[in-house]
């Protein structure tokens, strides 16, 4: 059985740490273990893949890193309604930034040319800057996180509809026809005279 604080899919990257002012790119896959359990975690019927390629982009004192990311995932999730399998494909950049001290603004090593545009900065107002806890960053956890964040919260099959409801936010139950709140109110003046 799981630990409940143990993570279904778990990559920790030191790397940073020892290479001041280096990018580097790394590829994560998730296993069929691990996608078992992240599928549970979220409620999927199955989660038949789920990779990630990140660029670790480390400051140049160390004390920063900002993760530039894509992600890709395979699921199917049930539907909201009807409980049916809903198919769902991922495809979906992300950017993280961890730092050691709370500044707010602070450069980062410029990939070679090509690559990218030199001497970016990166803000709170673009990413904010997360506390770095110890001398490693899971980078499975975090696209753990991400992969989440990008699933539907409300899927439905393909033409499901809420009986009974209404997408304006108005709601009308079935076999009810909804009054006119002004026609109320006149009802309500008229009975006063």
């Amino acid at each position: 059985m799981r630990d409940s604080m143990e993570e279904e899919f778990s990559r920790p990257c030191k790397a940073f740490l020892e290479k001041h002012g280096e990018f580097f790119k790394v590829e994560i896959e998730a296993n069929n273990e691990e996608r078992h359990a992240l599928a549970e975690r979220f409620d999927l019927l199955s989660l038949s893949s789920l990779r990630a390629e990140i660029r670790v982009v480390p400051s140049d004192d160390g004390s920063s890193v900002r993760l530039e990311g894509r992600l890709w995932a395979e699921a199917v999730q049930p539907c909201v309604v009807t409980l049916a399998p809903v198919a769902t494909r991922i495809d979906a950049p992300f950017q993280r930034a961890f730092g050691t001290s709370a500044r707010e603004n602070w450069e980062y090593a410029a990939p070679p040319a090509g690559e990218g545009e030199k001497g970016q900065t990166l803000t709170d107002e673009d990413v904010p800057i997360e506390p770095l806890e110890g001398d490693s960053i899971d980078l499975g956890k975090i696209v753990s996180e991400q992969f989440g964040l990008e699933l539907d919260p409300f899927p439905r099959s393909k033409g499901t509809r809420f009986e009974g409801f209404s997408t304006d936010g108005d709601i009308s139950f079935a076999g009810q026809k909804k009054e006119n709140p002004f026609a109320v109110l006149e009802k309500l003046k008229n009975k006063e005279h």
